[in-house]
């Protein structure tokens, strides 16, 4: 997919998490992410039908 301009294209990319769906750093102050265990997340990836 182009935009038509010289100065790049635009990429769309489409994700489907499967299993786990793991974050770092949602909900959490950049010093927080300095602990690593406070920083990640994980939650189980449901199926979601649009």
């Amino acid at each position: 997919m182009s935009d038509g301009d010289e100065h790049g294209r635009i990429v769309g990319i489409g994700v489907r998490p499967t299993g786990d769906f793991v974050t770092f750093g949602v909900g959490v102050s950049a010093l927080g992410m300095r602990d690593t265990e406070q920083a990640q997340g994980r939650v189980r990836a449901t199926s979601v039908n649009a």
